[in-house]
């Protein structure tokens, strides 16, 4: 006998937070184990490089709702600025900024190790060709596409929480 359970913790935000991870037990094993893994923003440093105040302001308070500390950068200087500066667990990146090309940014990104995603209004032919294996999250987006993005871009650290269940 076998189960597949599915619940919510009650520390999680979502369930797009939740990934199952099943053990290889065999239905004659007197326990059924299931691990949850979870994937959390808490604590971790994005940088948002977004040129439209409101846009920057949404993508924000997804991330903060999600326990996410960030830096917002509005132009290229900026934000070549604070990846000199300063230590992010990860990025996104408007396509373009006030018409500029972002080129210089992803680079940027790529040489400090900081993994990234194009928020944008354009398809991925308009981003730099190097660049084409990148995720692109379209605008308008929903919450969890966004959210789901940006926990593609970091490592899990979750816990795992192991439930057994006892049978006969």
């Amino acid at each position: 006998m076998s189960w597949d359970l599915s619940f919510r913790l009650p520390r999680l935000a979502s369930d797009d937070n939740v990934l199952p991870v099943r053990d290889s037990s065999t239905s004659a094993e007197l326990h059924s184990e299931t691990k949850i893994v979870t994937a959390t923003l808490a604590g971790r440093r994005i940088l948002i490089v977004e040129d439209e105040p409101l846009v920057a302001i949404e993508i924000e308070n997804i991330l903060q709702d999600e326990g996410a500390e960030i830096k917002i950068a509005g132009s290229v200087t900026a934000a070549l600025q604070n990846i000199a500066q300063s230590q992010f667990d990860a990025a996104l990146l408007d396509g373009n900024l006030q018409g500029s090309p972002v080129d210089e940014i992803a680079a940027a990104l790529t040489r400090a190790k900081i993994p990234f995603a194009f928020v944008s209004g354009y398809g991925k032919q308009n981003h730099p060709s190097s660049f084409a294996s990148v995720t692109v999250v379209t605008k308008p987006f929903l919450p969890s596409e966004l959210l789901r993005a940006t926990l593609g871009l970091l490592p899990a650290r979750g816990e795992v929480v192991r439930l057994a269940k006892t049978i006969g």
